[in-house]
């Protein structure tokens, strides 16, 4: 039996030893099994050169043969942006299995950090550049943002009417079920680019607006999101901060 025709009847099947994966190099995976990852290797090549599969339009049934030729073809940080988009945990672990070498995958996870940071920043940015604005300034912020990891604000306006009260009774509340949000009001007479923080409790009724996000960080709070996470702060008078992922 030759093995062409030893692949064939095994179509598919990986090493019977699972700890083989963990402890073998790339190399020496390919040395055992090479008649199957020859055969593998040449349909993904066609079916690529066709324009048939890439990272982002993997093919089916090909298995771990498809991770170890997208490492060869398109290099370990491509391959590692790939795992982010689909979801997969724990990508040092998936890159031992492969065969890759621990300094690889340091270089590999720090490059596509970074790349993640970069395209992160230019996108808030761009956001952060409105007319009138220096854009090198918005860009230096939209950095200093993203590499902090978002924006952690406090909210002002908390000492007027029920809001007191308001934040006593928040403070009772478990974090988890706790929403918050930040509202743009266009409308305000006082100041229309305020942004409002509103609050409220999982599976209740509407949101309080507890207060307002510093008049000066108004413009990045809208260019992050609409949605944050919040903190009571107790004392003699309560406050909050809100905190806006990047």
């Amino acid at each position: 039996m030759n093995d062409f025709t030893r692949f064939l009847k095994s179509k598919g099947k990986l090493h019977d030893n699972s700890n083989f994966y963990s402890q073998a190099s790339l190399e020496e995976i390919e040395k055992s099994e090479s008649a199957q990852i020859k055969i593998w290797y040449c349909q993904l090549d066609g079916m690529a050169k066709r324009g048939e599969i890439s990272l982002d339009k993997p093919p089916k049934g090909f298995g771990i043969y498809f991770d170890r030729w997208a490492i060869k073809e398109y290099g370990v940080t491509a391959y590692v942006e790939y795992l982010k988009k689909s979801g997969i945990n724990d990508i040092a672990g998936r890159l031992r299995i492969l065969g890759v070498t621990e300094k690889e995958i340091k270089a590999a996870l720090n490059t596509a950090k970074g790349r993640e940071l970069k395209s992160k920043a230019m996108t808030l940015g761009n956001r952060l550049s409105v007319k009138g604005q220096n854009r090198s300034a918005a860009f230096v912020q939209a950095w200093q943002i993203v590499k902090a990891g978002g924006l952690t604000l406090p909210v002002k306006g908390v000492s007027f009417g029920t809001r007191q009260e308001a934040l006593k009774r928040l403070a009772a509340y478990d974090p988890a079920q706790v929403r918050t949000f930040i509202v743009p009001e266009p409308e305000n007479q006082v100041d229309p680019a305020a942004v409002a923080v509103m609050v409220g409790i999982q599976n209740g009724r509407g949101f309080y607006r507890l207060g307002y996000v510093p008049r000066g960080q108004a413009a990045a709070a809208r260019a992050l999101c609409c949605q944050a996470s919040i903190q009571v702060l107790t004392g003699d008078i309560y406050g909050a901060r809100i905190t806006l992922a990047a």
